[in-house]
């Protein structure tokens, strides 16, 4: 479906090519927490989720990292 919108819920980021200086990525919409490496660069996401729905998706609070200089 041709939206306006639809950039802001994909993108065709290819990590391992473009972005292999960037040491964290970070990003929500989706559904589940995760915690994964694309080549050199760790990626996180921490969704909250619908609240009202009271959904699962793993979101921890207290979830920190910590930014290596």
């Amino acid at each position: 479906v041709n939206h306006p919108f639809n950039d802001f819920f994909a993108n065709n980021f290819d990590l391992e090519k473009n972005y292999s200086n960037v040491d964290y990525w970070l990003h929500g919409h989706m559904h589940d927490f995760i915690d994964y490496k694309v080549g050199n660069t760790q990626v996180y996401c921490n969704p909250r989720g619908y609240v009202n729905l009271n959904q699962k998706t793993g979101f921890d609070p207290a979830f920190k990292f910590e930014i290596k200089t």
